[in-house]
């Protein structure tokens, strides 16, 4: 059983080599990973003790969930909701096909004696899903993109934000996972 000043020195190490990979997240780099690694590699090499030194397995878990959690939300966000100014689709060909895919599932779904209304509100959930995917699918074919006034300003001023706002969910997550894994070394 290694002594508990070996705890306090890798400990230390630890948290330096944790708040290195979240500052890392400022950067864009998914680091909060190297974050679960590096705790993990701390809680296997130095078992719990009874006085609260050392990680639990608890606490890994928690930093991959939390982990996990901040590259979803990057993930979203990259996705579906900032889109540079050129290509920002129109809404109306969504809502359009969501509200026609939503009344025929409805229709449909009535048709049917017996289950008929629980069809129909199945009906439009899924008609309202693949209606407002064929819309989408519609207006990235047909579609114009909206132009904007000043193509170079709003350009750099998007690639400013995009790189800030994709930055947000795991550097917030990042430093959540940076503060529990902290109170882990010494409190646990």
């Amino acid at each position: 059983m290694p002594g508990d000043w070996l705890y306090y020195v890798l400990g230390f190490v630890l948290i330096v080599v944790n708040m290195l990979a979240a500052a890392g997240n400022l950067l864009g780099w998914p680091t909060n990973w190297a974050i679960c690694v590096a705790t993990a590699i701390y809680a296997f090499g130095l078992p719990l003790q009874e006085s609260g030194l050392g990680v639990s397995w608890f606490t890994v878990v928690l930093l991959v969930m939390l982990a996990g959690l901040g590259e979803s939300l990057t993930f979203a966000v990259k996705k579906h909701q900032f889109q540079p100014p050129k290509q920002r689709r129109p809404v109306k060909g969504i809502l359009a096909g969501a509200g026609v895919g939503s009344l025929l599932g409805v229709i449909l779904g009535l048709a049917i004696p017996v289950i008929g209304s629980l069809l129909a509100i199945l009906g439009s959930v899924g008609g309202a899903a693949i209606g407002a995917f064929l819309g989408t699918v519609a207006t990235d074919l047909w579609g114009r993109p909206v132009q904007s006034n000043s193509v170079s300003e709003q350009q750099l001023l998007w690639g400013m934000t995009r790189d800030n706002v994709l930055a947000l969910p795991r550097t917030v997550t990042g430093g959540l996972m940076w503060l529990v894994a902290t109170y882990a070394v010494f409190f646990e």
